[in-house]
This record gives structure tokens, sequence and C-alpha cells, in this order.
């Protein structure tokens, strides 16, 4: 999330901008935040998973779907632009628009050095509370790294972090697996 806000908005004057914005943008605490550049890291990873979670998915209820959709949560009134989104079932949309995903069953955030705090702290906390979400998953873009938050219950979310090239990303919520030979395939990794 960038540091340069703009000017304090109500959630429709902002759904109103976003939607007409070549840029996308988040919204936290009456404001917009432009999301950042994508590293070419990023984009190798994001793209992997979509691929992996594509072909596992095909024959299920639940779908990948990239960036461009926006997760409305409506306890905190905040709108993001996860990385990757998996949804299973019917997917509930805000409005007529068809732009706003309401049910997450999976959460995808692609970390870079000015996002990581954020997405591990208050963004988390704002997850937390769509009653659809069953995984929050935090992936290193220059390590081969990966934190996976699965909900025990509406209180307890459990965290298992997984590191180096024979891990592999296990869902439970989706019943699926993609090792870390795929999601980071032909991405530069700082050596340890």
């Amino acid at each position: 999330m960038s540091a340069v806000p703009t000017p304090r908005l109500t959630p429709e004057q902002y759904l109103e901008l976003d939607r007409r914005s070549e840029r996308r943008s988040e919204y936290h605490d009456a404001q917009m935040y432009p999301i950042e550049t994508a590293t070419i890291n990023h984009g190798r990873i994001q793209g992997n998973l979509y691929t992996a979670l594509r072909e596992r998915l095909k024959n299920t209820p639940c779908e990948a779907i990239v960036s461009s959709v926006r997760v409305s949560i409506p306890r905190y009134k905040r709108y993001t632009y996860p990385d990757l989104i998996v949804a299973c079932g019917k997917l509930e949309l805000e409005d007529r628009n068809r732009d706003t995903l309401l049910n997450p069953t999976v959460v995808f955030e692609i970390l870079s050095p000015s996002t990581a705090g954020f997405d591990r702290g208050d963004k988390f906390t704002f997850y937390r509370s769509i009653a659809s979400l069953q995984e929050y998953v935090l992936v290193s873009q220059d390590r081969l790294q990966i934190e996976r938050y699965r909900r025990e219950d509406e209180q307890n979310w459990h965290l298992e972090a997984m590191a180096g090239v024979e891990a592999t990303l296990r869902f439970e919520s989706i019943q699926a697996a993609i090792p870390f030979s795929e999601i980071y395939a032909k991405v530069d990794l700082i050596p340890d």
C-alpha cells in the first residue's frame, strides 16, 4: 500500500473513482491508496500460482481469480485487491457492477518490503472478519518462504511457515497442494 493517500472519501465515492481510474487503489480509513507497481518476481509468482491453482481447481466448485477483482471487507469498510483469490461456490458480489467479491475462501498477498508489515498486521485483521475466508497466504517474492494461516474457529488461526526448495504449499479448504518448485519457477531469489 502506497504511503500517499488521497482526501477522505465515502465508500461510494471511492468505488466511483476506482472504477473510473486506470490505476487501482485500495480503500482504508476513508482514503484511497494507489497500489504499487509489481516487480518481475511478483508477476512471476502470481502467474505461477494462478496457473497451478486453475489446473488443480478445474473440476471443483472453486476458482482462482487474479488481482483485478476487488474484495469488500464490510465490517471495517475497507476494499482491497489481493494478489490472488480463490472463491468456492456461488460468487457473492457487492453490487450490479460485479467487480467486488464478498466471499473469498483463500486470499494471497505477495509480500514486498513496503507492504509486508501491513499485510501481516492490520490487513490480516481486516481479512479475518470475512466469514468465508478459510486461509490467508503470504508469499515472499525473494526467498523460498511462505506463511499460510488457516482458520480453526471464529477466534483462532493456525500459522504454518514453510521454506526451502523441497517444501509444498498445502490447502485444507480447497484440497490442493503446490510444490514450491512450481510457485517459484523462474523467480530470481536472494541467495541464503
